[in-house]
């Protein structure tokens, strides 16, 4: 994995859109906002690159996955729990991916993969922490 420094990677005009990892509509409604959300909005404050809430979608409710060791968090999300619903927004885009936490990548991997084979050009993924 590569690491670059994420003024890096937004001020060069390396990334055309911010996609926030979304959270399942339930899970939306019980906690009331998406933190990857916030952290997006706070990435495009810095950067003026505009944030895509609607390309990627859960569309299955998993379990969270805090408290699950690495192989039951691949297995919570399964293929299919993410679905692109703007193809067009992100062919040929260089896409910055924000999650808050990455433990064992699962989430990003997944949704990484559904943009890339979207027709995204890049995947860039941003978290605010890593677990030890």
């Amino acid at each position: 994995m590569q690491r670059t420094a994420i003024k890096d990677i937004l001020l060069d005009n390396r990334i055309h859109m911010i996609i926030p990892v979304p959270l399942h509509q339930k899970r939306y409604l019980e906690r009331g906002f998406n933190q990857t959300e916030i952290l997006a909005d706070f990435l495009h404050i810095l950067s003026s690159v505009p944030i895509h809430l609607n390309c990627l979608k859960k569309t299955k409710h998993t379990r969270t996955q805090t408290g699950l060791n690495r192989q039951g968090r691949k297995n919570n999300i399964t293929k299919g729990v993410f679905e692109i619903k703007a193809a067009a927004d992100i062919k040929e885009k260089n896409v910055l991916l924000v999650d808050d936490i990455i433990t064992t990548g699962a989430t990003l991997d997944r949704c990484a993969e559904k943009l890339l084979t979207a027709g995204a050009k890049a995947v860039y993924g941003f978290t605010i922490a890593k677990t030890m």
